[in-house]
């Protein structure tokens, strides 16, 4: 059943978004990871947050997508802009009222040279909680990376 409070239980903002591949394997090319950096504001506690939908678009038209389910983290540090999971933690199925830094990563479909032909430069993330509430961010993507 929809909650009763009124206005957006969740408003932010993309910080910072990239993506790349994590890993050599010898004879396998790693697959590729987008990683979103999301400042957000709780107005309430935000009971079940996951990710909707994870998107790399070139121009308005979006040439690839999350695969498999994506990691919704809780970055400690507002400080970092990093990309790496360290500092972060697990939010145990709500979102305290507040401001944080979210920290999604999700493995998308298409191989490195694939996606790197096609040149993205924008990143779209949806975030949505047990009531339907739907939070979406937008905006530039980083350089691909390539860790290690």
């Amino acid at each position: 059943m929809p909650h009763e409070a009124t206005g957006k239980p969740l408003t932010g903002k993309l910080s910072r978004c990239g993506w790349g591949v994590v890993g050599q394997s010898p004879g396998a090319e790693p697959p590729p990871w987008m990683i979103a950096l999301i400042d957000v504001v709780a107005t309430r506690e935000v009971v079940g947050p996951k990710v909707l939908l994870a998107e790399l678009y070139v121009g308005d038209e979006a040439i690839t997508k999350g695969s498999g389910e994506a990691s919704l983290l809780l970055q400690d540090s507002f400080a970092a802009y990093s990309f790496g999971a360290a500092g972060t933690r697990e939010l145990d199925g709500t979102l305290p009222e507040g401001t944080a830094r979210l920290r999604v990563a999700t493995r998308v479909e298409g191989t490195l040279k694939g996606l790197t032909a096609k040149k993205p430069d924008r990143c779209r993330v949806v975030l949505t909680d047990e009531n339907g509430d739907n939070l979406v961010v937008e905006g530039a993507l980083d350089p691909p990376w390539e860790m290690q």
